[in-house]
């Protein structure tokens, strides 16, 4: 347990704080479920929202860090830590999820599906609650 704590205590100096936060994100402050990942249908990853943090369960560790949210639908999430614990067959949907949340710089929430797009526009990756 104390070898656990000390890895994800490593992590803590990358928190950064979010700033600038839009006056309006109630709707977003909410415990998501990814049902799409580049695409793919995927069953496991989620994003817990409040405030100006994220944390949620990435398919195999937990992570956790800052979020911002300006304008309308601009957004910035990390950079994220996260425990490091090795689950067989799971890593690579837990890489591609964390860099697709560190990758959005926009979101839209349509019809209860909240969605984190690319720079391009791109869905990167779609929740609900």
């Amino acid at each position: 347990m104390l070898n656990r704590l000390m890895r994800v205590a490593a992590f803590l100096p990358l928190l950064v704080s979010g700033s600038g936060m839009a006056a309006d994100t109630g709707p977003l402050v909410a415990n998501w479920k990814a049902f799409e990942l580049d695409g793919k249908l995927v069953d496991g990853p989620t994003l817990d929202y409040a405030e100006d943090k994220v944390t949620g369960h990435a398919g195999c560790n937990r992570f956790f860090g800052p979020i911002a949210i300006t304008g309308d639908d601009k957004v910035k999430i990390g950079p994220l830590g996260a425990t490091r614990m090795f689950c067989d067959g799971k890593m690579d949907l837990e890489r591609s999820y964390l860099a697709a949340l560190q990758g959005a710089t926009a979101f839209s929430l349509d019809d209860g599906v909240l969605t984190l797009k690319g720079e391009g526009g791109e869905a990167l990756a779609r929740f609900k609650k």
